[in-house]
């Protein structure tokens, strides 16, 4: 029985203390294609929240540009899928994405869809589930994905528990879609591997990756 319990414990440690994925294991299409321009497709929004579609969309290139490539700007892009009657993005997620790199010269596309957007008055929070999926233009491979549910909680501490429930109340029913997309986008980006424009580029392959399907809280 001793050594059941002893076998039982070492296995606990050694998944206890087994090391994070790196990004080079998590996403190696990423580092294999080397994409240096990314467009972005206007999300599939499956939320009951319609403003979250163009909220999400104007806030995407920028992460993306920090995080090292050439992010085609928001307003040509959507121009460009107007006139090509490509708004609704779902009609092209399973499409060969060829023709965007023989029209427009982009490595990759970025599809984002909205599961669900409520904001919760009770807990003083925004939930949003959100999924990110980047693939490439000429091997239609996915080359980084995530999903998560990420709560944006309101905070304010005036020494009063009711004086701090009712400000946290307020500043979520007054919270912008922009600024949610904003801390989805932040929490989500941080461990995508740096494109050719940033000095960490081909340097951040043994950094951490976060979970690919995630669930977390974000105070604003």
């Amino acid at each position: 029985m001793r050594k059941i319990i002893l076998c039982g414990s070492m296995a606990f440690l050694i998944i206890g203390c087994s090391p994070k994925i790196d990004r080079l294991t998590a996403y190696p299409n990423l580092y294999d294609e080397k994409p240096l321009s990314i467009i972005v497709m206007p999300p599939i929004n499956k939320s009951t929240k319609v403003e979250a579609k163009t909220s999400f969309y104007n806030t995407l290139t920028m992460p993306l540009a920090e995080s090292g490539y050439y992010a085609f700007p928001a307003s040509i892009s959507m121009l460009f899928w107007k006139e090509q009657s490509a708004y609704d993005a779902e009609l092209l997620i399973d499409k060969p994405m060829g023709v965007l790199n023989e029209m427009l010269g982009a490595d990759a596309v970025l599809f984002t869809t909205i599961h669900s957007w409520r904001k919760v008055a009770l807990t003083s929070s925004v939930e949003v589930e959100i999924e990110y999926l980047l693939k490439g233009t000429l091997s239609d491979e996915i080359l980084y994905q995530r999903k998560g549910l990420l709560t944006v909680q309101s905070s304010s501490n005036t020494g009063s528990a009711l004086a701090d429930l009712a400000t946290n109340v307020i500043k979520t029913a007054l919270t912008k879609e922009v600024d949610v997309a904003q801390k989805c986008n932040e929490y989500t980006f941080q461990d995508m591997p740096r494109g050719k424009y940033s000095p960490l580029f081909g340097k951040d392959g043994t950094s951490g990756a976060g979970k690919k399907e995630f669930s977390v809280t974000v105070t604003q």
